[in-house]
């Protein structure tokens, strides 16, 4: 951990030096630069966007981002919008190479 003026650093997400604690819950993804303020719980499976200023608590199983940090979904909805969009993304490649009469498997 490194210190940078009053702010101490890990894997460049930025937590302000305070006597609060944060409170961050298993198996949740953090973006770079996020900055998390004292007193702040950060429930089970939660993605947070990166360059987010956490400064309330957020709930388990959801997707924030943004400064100040809102909740955009719920984990359920963002894996069913990630999965339809991987779906497009694959049959476009395959139309791609099938123009181009590439073989694939």
């Amino acid at each position: 951990m490194d210190m940078i003026g009053q702010y101490k650093t890990v894997s460049m997400v930025i937590f302000l030096v305070s006597d609060g604690k944060v409170k961050i819950g298993n198996n949740c993804f953090i973006g770079m630069k996020t900055t998390i303020l004292k007193g702040v719980q950060i429930g089970e499976n939660c993605i947070i966007g990166a360059n987010s200023l956490v400064n309330k608590d957020i709930p388990s199983n959801c997707v924030a981002g943004g400064g100040p940090a809102q909740i955009i979904c719920d984990l359920e909805t963002y894996y069913t919008k990630r999965l339809d969009s991987q779906i497009s993304e694959a049959a476009e490649v395959a139309r791609f190479l099938a123009i181009r009469g590439i073989e694939f498997r």
